[in-house]
């Protein structure tokens, strides 16, 4: 069951990410499920330092957590891939 809220939260927080940091980003849908997934694990583990907890339900502060580290890791995709085209 957790793969699957992982799955969820990824897939919620890779569209808000993209939402919020609109423009011409490469990759489809699948990348941006798979870095959301990135990016739940990297705002859990970011929340988790910082003292706000982590990702561990399906409740607000998560998604907060989750999201924002959604629009970190596609914003750090977006430096590394700059110049590929």
């Amino acid at each position: 069951m957790g793969i699957l809220l992982w799955a969820l939260f990824g897939l919620i927080a890779g569209a808000v990410a993209k939402f919020l940091m609109p423009g011409k980003a490469p990759g489809g849908i699948i990348l941006t499920i798979v870095l959301g997934i990135v990016g739940a694990i990297v705002g859990g583990f970011i929340g988790t330092l910082l003292g706000f907890g982590d990702v561990s339900g399906f409740d607000f502060r998560s998604m907060l957590l989750a999201v924002g580290g959604g629009v970190l890791v596609l914003f750090i995709y977006g430096m590394v891939t700059k110049g590929r085209a």
